[in-house]
């Protein structure tokens, strides 16, 4: 009964999440597509206390996104986003240190 009910609770929210109202809607069989890509690399993280700390490697985060809408009717309309996501690191970097197998600022 009780995973019912999480469930329940856990598909509204997601329902709720998911619709969103907008200014305009498609006409009817309407197609509207978009891709778009974006990208970003950094070389440096927040520790646990909040402080910037020099990562030994770049991080590269590439995000490809395919975004479609469809007129259902003249006042409905479905949209979707299709995310594809790669991320990358380059080889260690040292900035004049010795790499330490323990670090968890290195490796983690």
């Amino acid at each position: 009964m009780l995973i019912q009910r999480i469930s329940l609770i856990s598909s509204l929210l997601f329902l709720f999440v998911s619709l969103n109202a907008q200014v305009w809607t498609l006409p009817k069989n309407s197609v509207y597509t978009n891709i778009g890509w974006t990208g970003y690399t950094y070389s440096d993280k927040f520790d646990e206390t909040g402080e910037i700390q020099p990562l030994s490697f770049d991080v590269t985060d590439n995000t490809f996104q395919l975004f479609a809408q469809y007129g259902i009717t003249d006042k409905l309309t479905l949209q979707t986003s299709i995310p594809f996501k790669i991320i990358s690191k380059t080889d260690y970097v040292a900035f004049g240190l010795t790499p330490d197998p323990t670090s968890r600022l290195l490796y983690s």
